[in-house]
């Protein structure tokens, strides 16, 4: 059976596209102006992007439902250890109002006991609360903490909060030692063809640093190699040590290039992005031209190879090998800052940790309430018996019964006959019988209720 034609031109049209992107570097100009170093900045682009907006800093603030919960629980607490004023007082002023009519506990045998057990509920709530508080408190904490690290990986100490797409606030005088290291020049943090971690240790010192090396520290004004547009200054003027602001209209170019992101951002978003960073060292879409072995560790183009990141014409690139071959940290400064910071981040969720809280709580709340009203049951008097009264009785109640001996006596009369059948029934002087009232059952056969709202 044959294919359908509309899935055939549809994968068809796929492969083209995806062809067109691979190839929409070669297609501008001679080498070195071809956006060889597209595909890195927009890795570098997109991490910067995730660091920029930050984890979402949780609220350290207790949900409602726990703060009224816990609001129960005290009242239950409050109400069993008052006197008989407070205890009108404790009612009068609750809110919301108790449902069920409340008493006061009267002194018994196990009063003393039930007051412990109330007192030992309400401290394992409050405990329980304090316990939330302080896991909130450090699930933040942590957030925040991370987000400032990420700012360091950015630009190094001080670098601003928001997003700077103009360069107008990262580029100012004053940063540049923060954002590019100290004696900071093109060999020194873009990497040069030695090995040794000696005279490049500013290699990776920021994100903002390598995209300078990768994208604007070029032969010329005009090199569109990490885009569409040009964004390259000479490498002759460019001011690794001097006040930095000429960077910032190149830097707003690039960031015209470079997409917002959207949707939360997470550990694992900011890990793949820079997994993704890591994937491309060493595998420029263009490769050297020679002295491939030289460019394993170098991101972005080095088509010599063996010179090292100089910024001459198809050298605009990192070399990163002075960092990991030689006496260096064996890793990227900023990528390193980076994974320390999310592997300090709490791994525990705010949400999950609230919601079992919550339900800890709500048992608590439970077992304080049924104890308060079990003991307050127990302690009401039984109703009483309504009372005795005595009634006369009456000589028609007697006569009625002749030729009875039997009822005549159960009717509290005197029997005169000569058999059981045979006779008469009079009243007795002073006769008198007794009705007793029966005592009201006010048990509704109902248990402790779960506590006062019900």
């Amino acid at each position: 059976m044959k294919a359908p034609i509309g899935p055939l031109l549809r994968r068809q049209a796929l492969c083209l596209a995806v062809l067109a992107f691979q190839i929409v570097c070669f297609c501008d100009g001679v080498e070195g102006d071809e956006h060889e170093n597209q595909p890195e900045f927009q890795a570098l682009c997109h991490t910067l992007r995730l660091l920029q907006t930050g984890l979402t800093v949780p609220s350290d603030q207790q949900s409602t439902e726990i703060t009224a919960t816990m609001k129960w629980i005290s009242l239950a607490r409050e109400l069993a250890v008052a006197d008989d004023t407070t205890f009108t007082q404790i009612l009068e002023t609750a809110n919301p109002q108790p449902k069920r009519k409340l008493k006061k506990l009267q002194a018994s045998a196990n009063l003393d006991e039930i007051l412990a057990d109330i007192n030992e509920t309400h401290a394992e709530a409050e405990q329980e609360v304090r316990n939330l508080t302080e896991t909130l408190k450090a699930i933040k904490t942590s957030i925040e903490a991370a987000n400032g690290e990420f700012l360091k990986a950015i630009g190094g100490k001080g670098t601003p909060q928001t997003a700077d797409d103009t360069g107008n606030k990262y580029f100012v005088n004053g940063r540049q030692a923060d954002m590019f290291g100290a004696g900071a020049d093109q060999t020194k943090n873009c990497g040069a063809a030695s090995q040794s971690y000696r005279g490049s240790e500013n290699v990776g010192t920021t994100l903002i640093s390598d995209i300078v090396c990768l994208c604007i520290s070029g032969a010329g004004d005009s090199k569109k190699i990490c885009g569409a547009q040009p964004t390259t200054m000479s490498k002759a003027t460019i001011p690794w040590t001097s006040n930095p602001s000429t960077l910032a209209t190149k830097w707003a170019t690039l960031m015209s290039m470079c997409p917002k992101i959207s949707g939360e951002v997470t550990p694992d978003k900011i890990r793949m992005a820079v997994n993704r960073v890591r994937s491309l060292i060493g595998n420029n879409v263009r490769g050297p031209t020679n002295n491939r072995e030289k460019t394993k560790l170098t991101l972005g183009h080095n088509s010599a190879g063996a010179t090292g990141c100089t910024g001459d014409d198809k050298q605009t690139c990192v070399n990163y090998a002075p960092l990991f071959e030689g006496t260096g940290p064996k890793d990227i400064p900023w990528i390193k800052t980076i994974e320390t910071a999310l592997d300090k981040v709490d791994k525990r969720r705010p949400e999950t940790q609230t919601v079992l809280t919550k339900h800890r709580l709500l048992i608590l709340n439970k077992t304080v309430w049924q104890t308060f009203m079990r003991e307050s049951q127990q302690q009401q008097p039984s109703p009483a018996a309504k009372p005795t009264t005595l009634r006369k009785v009456t000589d028609t109640e007697c006569t009625k019964n002749k030729n009875n001996k039997t009822a005549c006596a159960e009717a509290n009369c005197k029997w005169e006959g000569t058999t059981e059948t045979v006779g008469t029934c009079k009243l007795k002087a002073g006769a008198e019988t007794t009705a007793a009232g029966k005592g009201e059952n006010n048990s509704s056969g109902r248990g402790a209720p779960d506590d006062a709202r019900t």
